[in-house]
């Protein structure tokens, strides 16, 4: 190699401060003003700051404010260089996120190999700002969905920003030469750009289609110059974003495939991982990749935590029959004193689902026991839910005889330890299993009460059906829910609608209703409950979901649970004054309206499964 470059010179000293000296660097920056600092050196300072842990939003966000993004136009290496410090800091800026889109969908539109047929149509997509989207105060959460177990995405995340982080690292010594002042010539993308600016929007949870389509097309442009950390880290960042591309998929498969001497167990775990989707996988390209892992064609051991990562996408694929599935069960079961508690539980939950009549679920649970400590309460109510759930799939006796102690270990746990999702799970088990524990019942039947707010429209739906089932209506429960689901209409599917109006309707005490804004709230909610499940319109939950019985997937099943609503809220009229004609008319409507609805349930039943 030649004489470093002036600037590259400069960018190794600034790389070389500590975070004391980068602080006082970037005041004199910001007193300098945007039109007199290149957006390459803002970049480099940002990564300087990220690289020496030196974590001050205040500080990161002037010098943001130095990018004049209506005058400066950067190249892709300088946005990677920025991006991948944003992305490790945690620090998102909207305005940043959205200026550079803008820029690199240009940018992505002259270069050759580009497909205009891949670009978006008018008037779809744009950015898309998610719930969940971390900034660096961690500060907005989505609530979960009801799963069949924890989210354990960041089982293969650890290991895959610990992989990544070396392309980052990569980042700033590769782009040197590069990286020229930017005059309207078309820019020279590598595959690394791609994968850091991919990393930056998929963590921020700043899904701009249009842009997301223009790096998947480039990606396919490119796919032979990936290299294998590169291949990672996009499939990681697929899996965060929850963005797949097929025609990627399948390209980065086949190269992974053809090059397994360049990838570990380790890799191509994390690989797998980030391209399985809740649905429309290919069931044989992942067979031939965990076939491949099975027969050692990857570098490193089969670690207890890689068996972990593969069970959840065995599970997720569906593939029960395949010849990798007993294997992997087998591993993990010979070296689970390689897991934690939470690996434990997860551990059993997956088993459950693909192989509910393994015998060798006591080996793991009983390591789970042995490692037990009651001190720890949040993860023991995370953990315990999650193996009450998973065993209750059971019908070996392995539920039998571990579901009592579990439960008993649940009642230790205090309250506003558990989570939705936690809640949601121990009472599905409970109606399904008709365990009539009045104690554990009425804690969770208060911690739906008072949290009702923490819930999305499924988890209270799975929680207010399996308290119907238990026979569990208190007064604060039913009133709550009235006042509660008019917020919440639009985000609830026909099915949690329909559980929601059959709680109201058939657990009403005559008392409640003898009020007058008992009245008011039920009728509010009858109203808004009606209309949701008349909607056509209305959004189905996924498939994914589970349920207490088939009373909402099968057909008769759920006419009669209709009707029983129907004849319920005819009943609600001897309630009402027969001078309040609008109350009285409004019931009408609701019974027509539902009884409409009733008839036709056959042909409108609910098709997921």
């Amino acid at each position: 190699m030649g004489p470093r470059s002036r600037r590259e010179s400069r960018e190794v000293e600034i790389f070389a401060k500590n975070g004391s000296q980068l602080s006082h660097l970037v005041r004199v920056v910001s007193k300098a003003g945007g039109n007199d600092v290149p957006p390459r050196y803002i970049a480099v300072m940002v990564k300087a700051l990220a690289v020496a842990g030196y974590r001050d939003p205040e500080l990161v966000e002037s010098l943001l404010q130095q990018l004049n993004m209506q005058e400066a136009l950067m190249t892709t290496a300088s946005i990677a260089i920025l991006l991948d410090g944003l992305y490790t800091l945690g620090h998102r800026n909207n305005g940043i996120l959205a200026s550079i889109s803008k820029q690199l969908k240009l940018t992505f539109a002259q270069q050759k190999g580009w497909d205009p047929g891949g670009q978006q149509k008018e008037g779809e997509g744009g950015p898309v700002l998610c719930k969940n989207a971390i900034c660096w105060d961690n500060s907005d959460r989505e609530v979960p969905r009801v799963s069949d177990w924890a989210n354990t995405d960041n089982i293969s995340e650890t290991r895959s920003t610990a992989l990544s982080t070396a392309v980052g690292k990569r980042c700033i010594v590769t782009h040197g030469r590069e990286d020229s002042n930017f005059q309207g010539q078309i820019d020279q993308t590598r595959t690394q750009h791609l994968a850091l600016i991919h990393r930056a929007y998929s963590y921020f949870g700043f899904y701009d289609r249009q842009l997301f389509d223009m790096l998947f097309r480039r990606m396919e442009v490119l796919y032979q110059q990936c290299k294998p950390l590169e291949i990672v880290m996009i499939a990681n960042s697929m899996a965060k974003s929850k963005i797949h591309d097929g025609r990627l998929i399948e390209l980065f498969s086949e190269k992974v495939y053809r090059g397994r001497r360049s990838y570990s167990v380790d890799m191509v775990t994390v690989f797998l991982h980030g391209i399985c989707q809740p649905d429309n996988n290919n069931p044989a390209l992942f067979d031939q990749m965990l076939s491949a892992i099975m027969r050692r064609r990857f570098a490193g051991e089969i670690t207890a935590k890689n068996c972990l990562t593969l069970l959840q996408i065995i599970a997720k694929v569906k593939l029960t029959e395949s010849s990798c599935t007993d294997f992997f069960v087998e591993r993990i079961v010979q070296f689970h004193n390689e897991l934690a508690n939470l690996d434990l539980a997860n551990a059993v939950a997956y088993i459950t689902k693909i192989r509910p009549q393994s015998t060798e679920l006591h080996k793991l649970v009983d390591s789970y026991f042995s490692l037990y400590n009651e001190k720890d309460a949040i993860r023991n109510a995370q953990h315990l839910a999650i193996l009450f759930y998973a065993l209750s799939r059971t019908d070996n006796g392995t539920f039998e005889k571990y579901g009592g102690d579990i439960l008993d270990k649940l009642q230790l746990v205090p309250g506003d330890c558990f989570e939705p999702i936690h809640v949601a799970n121990v009472l599905r088990v409970m109606a399904t299993r008709e365990l009539r524990n009045e104690r554990m019942i009425s804690e969770m039947s208060r911690y739906t009460e008072v949290n009702m707010a923490k819930f999305n429209a499924q988890l209270l739906g799975s929680c207010v059906d399996s308290l119907r089932s238990l026979s569990w209506i208190s007064d604060a429960l039913w009133r709550g829910l009235c006042k509660h689901v008019p917020k919440i209409k639009k985000k609830s599917s026909k099915i949690d609608s329909i559980r929601f109006l059959h709680f109201l309707a058939t657990g009403a005490h005559p008392d409640w209703l003898e009020s007058a804004s008992a009245k008011f709230d039920i009728l509010t909610a009858y109203d808004a409950l009606v209309e949701c499940i008349a909607s056509t319109a209305t959004q189905e939950p996924a498939s994914g979901e589970t349920k207490v019985g088939n009373n909402y997937t099968n057909s008769n099943s759920l006419q009669r649970i209709l009707q029983e609503c129907v004849t319920k809220i005819e009943e609600f009229k001897a309630f009402l004054n027969v001078e309040d004609t609008e109350s009285m008319h409004l019931t009408a409507q609701l019974v027509m309206k539902l009884s409409n609805f009733v008839e036709g349930t056959p042909e409108q039943a609910v098709t997921h499964n």
